[in-house]
Protein backbone atom coordinates (compact mmCIF):
# COMPACT_ATOMS: atom_id res chain seq x y z
CA UNK A 1 0.00 0.00 0.00
CA UNK A 2 1.45 3.50 0.08
CA UNK A 3 1.54 6.66 1.86
CA UNK A 4 -0.30 10.23 0.28
CA UNK A 5 -0.68 13.51 0.90
CA UNK A 6 -4.30 14.59 0.25
CA UNK A 7 -4.55 17.93 -1.01
CA UNK A 8 -8.30 18.15 0.54
CA UNK A 9 -8.35 17.83 4.78
CA UNK A 10 -11.87 18.27 6.10
CA UNK A 11 -14.07 17.78 9.14
CA UNK A 12 -16.00 15.31 7.57
CA UNK A 13 -12.64 13.10 6.27
CA UNK A 14 -11.92 13.34 9.91
CA UNK A 15 -15.25 12.24 10.86
CA UNK A 16 -15.00 9.40 7.90
CA UNK A 17 -11.93 8.17 9.33
CA UNK A 18 -12.33 7.79 12.59
CA UNK A 19 -15.70 5.86 12.34
CA UNK A 20 -13.99 3.64 10.34
CA UNK A 21 -11.31 3.04 12.91
CA UNK A 22 -13.23 2.67 15.47
CA UNK A 23 -17.01 0.75 14.12
CA UNK A 24 -15.13 -2.94 15.22
CA UNK A 25 -12.52 -4.93 16.12
CA UNK A 26 -9.70 -3.93 19.00
CA UNK A 27 -8.73 -0.57 19.72
CA UNK A 28 -6.02 1.32 22.11
CA UNK A 29 -5.37 4.82 22.42
CA UNK A 30 -2.38 7.50 23.30
CA UNK A 31 -1.64 10.57 23.19
CA UNK A 32 -1.26 11.07 19.63
CA UNK A 33 -2.43 7.62 18.05
CA UNK A 34 -5.23 5.52 17.88
CA UNK A 35 -4.60 1.85 16.64
CA UNK A 36 -7.22 -0.67 15.73
CA UNK A 37 -7.56 -3.77 14.55
CA UNK A 38 -8.23 -7.38 15.18
CA UNK A 39 -6.19 -8.17 17.80
CA UNK A 40 -6.06 -6.29 21.21
CA UNK A 41 -2.51 -7.22 22.24
CA UNK A 42 -0.92 -6.47 18.73
CA UNK A 43 -3.21 -2.91 18.70
CA UNK A 44 -1.49 -2.12 21.87
CA UNK A 45 2.28 -2.94 20.82
CA UNK A 46 1.68 -0.97 17.81
CA UNK A 47 0.46 2.07 19.64
CA UNK A 48 3.50 1.90 22.12
CA UNK A 49 5.46 1.02 19.45
CA UNK A 50 4.77 4.22 17.21
CA UNK A 51 5.02 6.43 20.03
CA UNK A 52 8.26 5.21 20.92
CA UNK A 53 9.68 5.43 17.26
CA UNK A 54 7.94 9.52 17.21
CA UNK A 55 10.11 10.50 19.88
CA UNK A 56 13.09 8.39 19.03
CA UNK A 57 13.35 9.25 15.43
CA UNK A 58 12.57 12.64 15.64
CA UNK A 59 15.72 12.71 18.75
CA UNK A 60 17.88 11.24 15.89
CA UNK A 61 17.16 12.76 13.34
CA UNK A 62 15.99 16.35 13.99
CA UNK A 63 17.78 16.34 17.76
CA UNK A 64 14.67 17.15 19.87
CA UNK A 65 11.42 15.29 20.24
CA UNK A 66 8.03 16.90 18.74
CA UNK A 67 5.46 18.51 20.58
CA UNK A 68 2.18 16.65 21.13
CA UNK A 69 0.19 16.66 17.43
CA UNK A 70 -3.38 18.91 17.46
CA UNK A 71 -4.94 16.10 16.23
CA UNK A 72 -4.84 12.37 16.30
CA UNK A 73 -3.22 10.11 14.12
CA UNK A 74 -5.52 6.82 13.42
CA UNK A 75 -3.81 3.51 12.46
CA UNK A 76 -5.80 0.76 10.82
CA UNK A 77 -3.92 -2.50 11.25
CA UNK A 78 -4.15 -5.63 9.67
CA UNK A 79 -1.99 -8.60 10.30
CA UNK A 80 -1.01 -11.66 8.70
CA UNK A 81 1.75 -14.28 8.27
CA UNK A 82 1.53 -14.20 4.76
CA UNK A 83 0.31 -10.60 3.89
CA UNK A 84 2.61 -8.15 2.30
CA UNK A 85 3.77 -5.41 4.00
CA UNK A 86 3.13 -2.30 3.48
CA UNK A 87 1.49 0.79 4.59
CA UNK A 88 -0.40 4.00 3.61
CA UNK A 89 -0.10 7.46 5.43
CA UNK A 90 -2.32 10.02 4.10
CA UNK A 91 -2.42 13.96 5.53
CA UNK A 92 -2.35 17.64 4.72
CA UNK A 93 -0.31 20.53 5.05
CA UNK A 94 -2.02 24.16 5.84
CA UNK A 95 -0.29 27.03 6.78
CA UNK A 96 3.28 24.47 7.13
CA UNK A 97 1.21 22.19 9.35
CA UNK A 98 0.17 18.88 8.59
CA UNK A 99 -3.37 17.83 9.04
CA UNK A 100 -5.56 14.81 8.81
CA UNK A 101 -3.67 11.91 9.82
CA UNK A 102 -4.52 8.82 8.70
CA UNK A 103 -2.59 4.91 8.65
CA UNK A 104 -2.95 2.18 7.30
CA UNK A 105 -0.33 -0.99 7.66
CA UNK A 106 -0.19 -4.13 7.04
CA UNK A 107 1.56 -7.28 7.23
CA UNK A 108 3.11 -9.93 9.44
CA UNK A 109 3.17 -9.26 13.05
CA UNK A 110 7.08 -8.73 12.60
CA UNK A 111 7.55 -6.97 9.25
CA UNK A 112 4.29 -4.63 11.45
CA UNK A 113 6.53 -3.48 13.76
CA UNK A 114 10.34 -3.28 12.58
CA UNK A 115 9.69 -2.11 9.20
CA UNK A 116 6.67 -0.84 8.20
CA UNK A 117 5.44 1.21 11.66
CA UNK A 118 8.87 3.07 11.91
CA UNK A 119 8.87 4.07 7.68
CA UNK A 120 5.30 5.41 7.94
CA UNK A 121 6.14 7.19 11.49
CA UNK A 122 9.14 8.63 10.03
CA UNK A 123 7.09 10.17 7.21
CA UNK A 124 5.22 11.67 10.09
CA UNK A 125 7.83 13.02 11.48
CA UNK A 126 9.40 14.81 8.51
CA UNK A 127 6.19 16.22 7.65
CA UNK A 128 5.63 18.03 11.04
CA UNK A 129 9.40 18.88 11.28
CA UNK A 130 9.80 20.40 7.37
CA UNK A 131 6.04 21.37 6.78
CA UNK A 132 6.70 20.86 3.43
CA UNK A 133 6.56 17.57 0.89
CA UNK A 134 10.31 16.62 0.52
CA UNK A 135 11.84 15.47 -3.19
CA UNK A 136 10.92 11.96 -3.45
CA UNK A 137 14.70 10.67 -3.33
CA UNK A 138 14.65 12.25 -0.10
CA UNK A 139 11.57 11.28 1.98
CA UNK A 140 11.65 7.78 0.43
CA UNK A 141 15.41 7.19 0.81
CA UNK A 142 15.69 8.24 4.37
CA UNK A 143 12.50 5.84 5.73
CA UNK A 144 13.62 3.12 4.12
CA UNK A 145 16.83 3.42 6.26
CA UNK A 146 14.87 2.78 9.70
CA UNK A 147 13.60 -0.53 7.90
CA UNK A 148 14.56 -4.08 8.95
CA UNK A 149 17.57 -4.63 7.87
CA UNK A 150 16.39 -7.47 6.01
CA UNK A 151 13.99 -5.03 3.68
CA UNK A 152 16.80 -2.93 3.34
CA UNK A 153 18.74 -5.51 1.79
CA UNK A 154 16.37 -5.91 -1.07
CA UNK A 155 16.81 -2.66 -1.87
CA UNK A 156 20.78 -2.72 -2.32
CA UNK A 157 20.34 -6.06 -4.38
CA UNK A 158 17.40 -4.42 -6.46
CA UNK A 159 19.67 -0.83 -7.12
CA UNK A 160 22.49 -3.52 -8.21
CA UNK A 161 20.62 -4.94 -11.13
CA UNK A 162 19.09 -1.50 -11.77
CA UNK A 163 22.23 -0.29 -12.59
CA UNK A 164 23.57 -3.31 -14.36
CA UNK A 165 21.07 -4.01 -16.53
CA UNK A 166 21.07 -3.35 -20.35
CA UNK A 167 20.28 -0.40 -20.81
CA UNK A 168 20.72 1.05 -17.19
CA UNK A 169 17.71 1.94 -15.40
CA UNK A 170 19.75 4.16 -12.85
CA UNK A 171 18.34 7.88 -12.76
CA UNK A 172 20.02 10.82 -13.41
CA UNK A 173 21.37 13.18 -10.37
CA UNK A 174 20.36 16.26 -11.78
CA UNK A 175 17.10 14.40 -12.46
CA UNK A 176 16.57 12.80 -9.36
CA UNK A 177 17.39 15.49 -6.84
CA UNK A 178 14.66 17.77 -7.66
CA UNK A 179 12.46 15.65 -8.71
CA UNK A 180 8.72 16.29 -7.00
CA UNK A 181 6.98 13.40 -9.40
CA UNK A 182 7.55 9.97 -9.53
CA UNK A 183 9.39 8.74 -12.93
CA UNK A 184 7.68 6.15 -15.06
CA UNK A 185 10.23 3.02 -13.76
CA UNK A 186 9.23 3.82 -9.97
CA UNK A 187 11.17 1.03 -8.51
CA UNK A 188 14.82 2.53 -9.18
CA UNK A 189 13.74 5.69 -7.66
CA UNK A 190 13.53 3.97 -4.11
CA UNK A 191 16.47 1.90 -4.75
CA UNK A 192 18.24 4.74 -5.72
CA UNK A 193 17.46 7.13 -3.37
CA UNK A 194 17.69 4.76 -0.21
CA UNK A 195 21.59 3.93 -1.97
CA UNK A 196 22.26 7.92 -1.92
CA UNK A 197 20.88 8.22 1.59
CA UNK A 198 22.87 6.03 3.28
CA UNK A 199 26.20 7.39 1.09
CA UNK A 200 25.06 10.67 2.34
CA UNK A 201 24.23 9.77 5.93
CA UNK A 202 27.94 7.91 5.89
CA UNK A 203 29.43 11.79 5.71
CA UNK A 204 27.44 13.40 8.46
CA UNK A 205 24.91 11.66 10.00
CA UNK A 206 21.11 11.67 10.44
CA UNK A 207 20.80 15.63 11.62
CA UNK A 208 23.17 17.07 9.40
CA UNK A 209 21.74 15.36 6.08
CA UNK A 210 18.06 17.04 7.58
CA UNK A 211 19.70 20.52 7.87
CA UNK A 212 21.23 19.52 3.86
CA UNK A 213 17.45 18.88 3.06
CA UNK A 214 16.49 21.74 4.97
CA UNK A 215 18.66 24.28 2.76
CA UNK A 216 17.95 22.45 -0.11
CA UNK A 217 13.98 23.23 0.20
CA UNK A 218 14.43 27.01 1.31
CA UNK A 219 16.70 27.88 -2.13
CA UNK A 220 15.84 25.05 -4.06
CA UNK A 221 19.57 25.31 -5.18
CA UNK A 222 20.48 21.62 -4.40
CA UNK A 223 24.11 21.88 -5.76
CA UNK A 224 24.42 24.90 -3.08
CA UNK A 225 23.45 22.98 -0.71
CA UNK A 226 25.40 19.53 -1.37
CA UNK A 227 28.37 22.04 -1.53
CA UNK A 228 27.69 23.79 1.51
CA UNK A 229 27.14 20.75 3.62
CA UNK A 230 28.98 17.77 1.68
CA UNK A 231 31.70 19.53 -0.08
CA UNK A 232 31.10 18.26 -3.39
CA UNK A 233 31.07 20.23 -6.32
CA UNK A 234 28.25 19.89 -7.59
CA UNK A 235 25.53 17.04 -8.52
CA UNK A 236 27.76 15.32 -11.18
CA UNK A 237 30.79 15.18 -8.18
CA UNK A 238 28.56 13.67 -5.95
CA UNK A 239 27.06 10.78 -8.15
CA UNK A 240 31.01 9.84 -9.41
CA UNK A 241 31.79 9.36 -5.81
CA UNK A 242 28.92 7.63 -5.06
CA UNK A 243 28.99 5.39 -8.59
CA UNK A 244 32.76 4.33 -7.21
CA UNK A 245 31.70 3.34 -4.15
CA UNK A 246 29.28 1.07 -5.71
CA UNK A 247 31.71 -0.05 -8.40
CA UNK A 248 33.84 -1.44 -5.31
CA UNK A 249 30.64 -3.18 -3.58
CA UNK A 250 29.72 -4.35 -7.03
CA UNK A 251 33.31 -5.53 -7.49
CA UNK A 252 33.21 -7.33 -4.08
CA UNK A 253 30.12 -9.07 -4.22
CA UNK A 254 30.93 -10.33 -8.09
CA UNK A 255 34.57 -11.86 -6.29
CA UNK A 256 32.88 -13.80 -3.46
CA UNK A 257 29.49 -15.04 -5.67
CA UNK A 258 33.27 -16.56 -7.98
CA UNK A 259 34.07 -17.82 -4.79
CA UNK A 260 31.07 -19.83 -4.21
CA UNK A 261 30.00 -20.07 -7.72
CA UNK A 262 33.19 -20.05 -10.06
CA UNK A 263 32.65 -19.64 -13.70
CA UNK A 264 34.53 -18.45 -16.86
CA UNK A 265 31.17 -15.54 -17.28
CA UNK A 266 31.50 -14.55 -13.71
CA UNK A 267 35.11 -14.61 -13.47
CA UNK A 268 35.42 -12.38 -16.32
CA UNK A 269 33.14 -9.61 -14.68
CA UNK A 270 35.08 -8.86 -11.76
CA UNK A 271 36.27 -5.43 -12.99
CA UNK A 272 33.30 -4.01 -14.54
CA UNK A 273 31.61 -0.71 -13.85
CA UNK A 274 27.68 0.06 -13.04
CA UNK A 275 26.23 2.08 -16.05
CA UNK A 276 24.74 5.37 -14.86
CA UNK A 277 25.64 8.74 -16.93
CA UNK A 278 26.17 11.17 -14.00
CA UNK A 279 24.41 14.45 -14.23
CA UNK A 280 24.70 18.00 -14.51
CA UNK A 281 22.94 21.29 -14.45
CA UNK A 282 23.17 21.65 -18.03
CA UNK A 283 20.33 20.50 -20.16
CA UNK A 284 21.39 17.40 -22.85
CA UNK A 285 24.62 16.99 -21.62
CA UNK A 286 27.17 16.25 -24.22
CA UNK A 287 30.49 16.58 -22.10
CA UNK A 288 32.09 13.77 -22.37
CA UNK A 289 33.15 14.52 -18.61
CA UNK A 290 29.87 13.88 -17.55
CA UNK A 291 29.76 9.98 -18.34
CA UNK A 292 30.85 7.44 -15.78
CA UNK A 293 30.23 4.34 -17.86
CA UNK A 294 28.47 2.55 -20.36
CA UNK A 295 26.07 -0.51 -19.14
CA UNK A 296 28.02 -3.28 -17.92
CA UNK A 297 28.01 -6.40 -20.01
CA UNK A 298 25.00 -9.14 -19.62
CA UNK A 299 27.20 -11.49 -17.52
CA UNK A 300 27.36 -8.59 -15.04
CA UNK A 301 23.56 -8.27 -14.84
CA UNK A 302 23.40 -12.30 -15.04
CA UNK A 303 25.57 -12.75 -12.13
CA UNK A 304 23.09 -9.97 -10.32
CA UNK A 305 19.78 -11.59 -11.07
CA UNK A 306 21.28 -14.85 -9.25
CA UNK A 307 21.05 -12.47 -6.20
CA UNK A 308 17.61 -11.37 -6.81
CA UNK A 309 15.56 -13.58 -9.32
CA UNK A 310 13.21 -12.22 -11.99
CA UNK A 311 10.24 -14.32 -10.44
CA UNK A 312 10.42 -12.97 -7.12
CA UNK A 313 10.50 -9.60 -8.58
CA UNK A 314 7.39 -10.25 -10.20
CA UNK A 315 5.69 -11.58 -7.52
CA UNK A 316 6.63 -9.12 -5.47
CA UNK A 317 5.51 -6.37 -7.83
CA UNK A 318 2.01 -8.39 -8.28
CA UNK A 319 1.45 -8.16 -4.52
CA UNK A 320 2.01 -4.59 -5.00
CA UNK A 321 -0.32 -3.92 -7.09
CA UNK A 322 -2.74 -5.72 -5.56
CA UNK A 323 -2.44 -3.43 -2.18
CA UNK A 324 -2.43 -0.40 -4.80
CA UNK A 325 -5.99 -1.42 -6.18
CA UNK A 326 -6.96 -1.85 -2.80
CA UNK A 327 -6.16 1.25 -1.55
CA UNK A 328 -7.49 3.09 -4.34
CA UNK A 329 -10.78 1.65 -4.18
CA UNK A 330 -11.03 2.82 -0.07
CA UNK A 331 -9.66 6.29 -0.94
CA UNK A 332 -12.25 6.60 -4.02
CA UNK A 333 -14.83 5.76 -2.09
CA UNK A 334 -13.60 7.88 1.00
CA UNK A 335 -13.75 11.11 -1.74
CA UNK A 336 -17.15 10.56 -3.16
CA UNK A 337 -18.75 10.53 0.79
CA UNK A 338 -16.57 13.61 1.32
CA UNK A 339 -17.93 14.91 -1.89
CA UNK A 340 -21.66 14.43 -0.90
CA UNK A 341 -21.32 15.49 2.98
CA UNK A 342 -19.40 18.89 1.68
CA UNK A 343 -22.34 19.58 -1.32
CA UNK A 344 -25.33 18.78 1.53
CA UNK A 345 -23.34 21.70 4.05
CA UNK A 346 -23.64 23.89 0.98
CA UNK A 347 -20.38 25.18 2.24
CA UNK A 348 -19.55 29.10 1.47
CA UNK A 349 -15.63 29.46 0.71
CA UNK A 350 -16.10 33.21 1.04
CA UNK A 351 -17.91 33.62 4.28
CA UNK A 352 -15.14 31.87 6.34
CA UNK A 353 -11.76 33.77 7.61
CA UNK A 354 -9.39 31.75 8.84
CA UNK A 355 -9.27 31.07 13.25
CA UNK A 356 -6.55 30.57 15.02
CA UNK A 357 -8.45 29.39 17.83
CA UNK A 358 -7.85 26.11 19.37
CA UNK A 359 -10.77 25.02 20.40
CA UNK A 360 -12.54 25.75 17.68
CA UNK A 361 -11.16 22.65 15.58
CA UNK A 362 -14.04 22.04 13.24
CA UNK A 363 -14.10 25.79 11.75
CA UNK A 364 -10.03 25.23 11.15
CA UNK A 365 -10.98 21.93 9.15
CA UNK A 366 -13.90 23.73 7.14
CA UNK A 367 -11.25 26.47 6.66
CA UNK A 368 -8.71 23.28 5.30
CA UNK A 369 -11.13 22.15 2.98
CA UNK A 370 -11.15 25.38 0.68
CA UNK A 371 -7.19 26.02 0.30
CA UNK A 372 -6.11 25.69 -3.36
CA UNK A 373 -5.26 21.91 -4.00
CA UNK A 374 -1.85 20.53 -2.15
CA UNK A 375 0.55 18.31 -3.97
CA UNK A 376 0.85 14.68 -3.44
CA UNK A 377 3.34 13.14 -0.90
CA UNK A 378 3.92 9.69 -0.91
CA UNK A 379 4.62 6.55 1.09
CA UNK A 380 6.11 3.01 0.62
CA UNK A 381 6.12 -0.26 -1.43
CA UNK A 382 2.41 0.39 -3.34
CA UNK A 383 4.36 3.20 -4.83
CA UNK A 384 7.15 0.76 -5.90
CA UNK A 385 4.91 -1.00 -9.02
CA UNK A 386 4.36 0.49 -12.45
CA UNK A 387 1.17 -1.57 -12.37
CA UNK A 388 -0.07 1.49 -9.68
CA UNK A 389 0.13 4.07 -12.84
CA UNK A 390 -1.48 1.90 -15.63
CA UNK A 391 -4.40 1.12 -12.71
CA UNK A 392 -5.00 5.00 -12.08
CA UNK A 393 -5.15 5.79 -15.96
CA UNK A 394 -8.96 3.62 -15.94
CA UNK A 395 -10.88 6.17 -13.88
CA UNK A 396 -12.26 7.94 -17.06
CA UNK A 397 -14.49 10.42 -14.66
CA UNK A 398 -13.30 13.95 -15.50
CA UNK A 399 -14.40 15.41 -11.74
CA UNK A 400 -12.75 12.47 -10.17
CA UNK A 401 -9.10 10.84 -10.62
CA UNK A 402 -7.56 8.49 -8.43
CA UNK A 403 -4.81 9.82 -6.52
CA UNK A 404 -1.95 9.94 -8.48
CA UNK A 405 1.77 8.94 -7.91
CA UNK A 406 2.97 12.08 -8.38
CA UNK A 407 4.28 15.53 -6.99
CA UNK A 408 0.68 17.55 -8.47
CA UNK A 409 -2.74 17.96 -6.79
CA UNK A 410 -4.58 14.42 -7.36
CA UNK A 411 -7.80 16.01 -6.95
CA UNK A 412 -9.60 18.89 -9.28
Amino acid sequence: MDARLLKFTSCATFILLMGAATGRGASYRTQNFLVTGNDDQLAKEVAISAERHRRQLALDWLGHALPPWHSICPIRVTAQPDLSAGGATSFGFHRGRPLGWAMQIQGSRERILDSVLPHEILHTVFATHFGQPLPRWADEGACTTVEHQSEQAKQRDLLTRFLTTRPSRGIAFNQMFPMREYPRDILPLYAQGYSVTQFLLARGGKRKFVQFVESGLQNRDWEAALSHHYGFNDLSDLQVSWNRELQTQLNQLLEANTEHQPSAATAATSKHTLGLTAGTTQPAPTTPATEITKPASESIAKATWQIIPAKQVAKLETMIASNIARTQATVHSAKQKIDRSMKAARFDRSAVEPSTNESDRSRTSMIASSLPPLPVVTGWYARRAAAARRQQQQDSNPRWQPIRISGTPAWY
